[in-house]
C-alpha cells in the first residue's frame, strides 16, 4: 500500500510542477496561428413561385379593394391593399380609346397573361411599362369580350401571368365603371 501511495504522490507531484523560466523579460514562444477558414457563401436559391392549389374558382381572394379614380386620361380601377402599390389596374386611356390592364410585377420577354372568368379564358402579350414600381400591361380595346366577361363573372376572376403567381381577385363594380367609361 505505502508503494501505491508513494507511486501516486510522484505522479502528481512531476505532472502538476510548472517549468521555472530563467529570464522573465524573454519573449514567448511565438505559436502559428491556423489559417482561417475560407468564407464560403451559398448561392442565392431559385425563387420558386408557388401557385395557388385546386381549381382557380377556389382560390382564396386576394386582399385588397377595388377603388375608383377619374383623372385627365380618363379613369381608373387599383385593386389592392390601402396604403400600397396597386396590385391590378385597370385604366381607360379615352385619348388613345383603349384599356389597359396592369398587373404588379416585372415580366420577362414573352411573357403572356391569362384572364380566367366563369365563361370566358384568354391570354394576352404582356409588355412591361418601364416604371418603378414595375407593372406587367395589357391593351385591350373597348369592344374586347372579355371585358364583358370581367362584369358578368361569378363574383371573381383570376389572373394568370408567366413567371408570376397567379391570383383570383373579386369583380367588383368599379371595373364595369372604366370600361363604360370607354365605351
Amino acid at each position: 500500500m505505502k508503494k501505491i501511495i508513494a507511486a501516486f504522490t510522484i505522479l502528481t507531484s512531476t505532472s502538476c510542477s510548472v517549468p521555472e523560466t530563467k529570464n522573465a523579460t524573454s519573449p514567448a514562444p511565438s505559436i502559428a496561428q491556423p489559417a482561417p477558414d475560407p468564407i464560403v457563401q451559398a448561392a442565392p436559391a431559385a425563387s420558386v413561385i408557388t401557385q395557388p392549389a385546386g381549381a382557380w374558382i377556389d382560390w382564396p381572394i386576394a386582399r385588397g379593394d377595388w377603388v375608383y379614380r377619374q383623372d385627365t386620361r380618363g379613369s381608373i380601377a387599383l385593386f389592392g391593399e390601402r396604403g400600397q402599390d396597386a396590385l391590378l389596374t385597370l385604366r381607360c386611356d379615352k385619348k388613345e380609346n383603349i384599356l389597359f390592364f396592369s398587373r404588379a410585377g416585372n415580366p420577362q420577354n414573352g411573357t403572356k397573361m391569362t384572364i380566367r372568368t366563369s365563361h370566358t379564358l384568354k391570354s394576352y402579350n404582356v409588355s412591361p411599362t418601364g416604371v418603378v414600381p414595375a407593372y406587367a400591361v395589357i391593351a385591350i380595346t373597348p369592344s374586347d369580350g372579355m371585358l364583358d366577361a370581367l362584369v358578368y363573372t361569378r363574383g371573381r376572376f383570376a389572373v394568370e401571368t408567366d413567371g408570376m403567381v397567379s391570383i383570383a381577385v373579386p369583380s367588383w363594380a368599379e371595373i364595369a365603371h372604366v370600361i363604360e367609361d370607354c365605351r
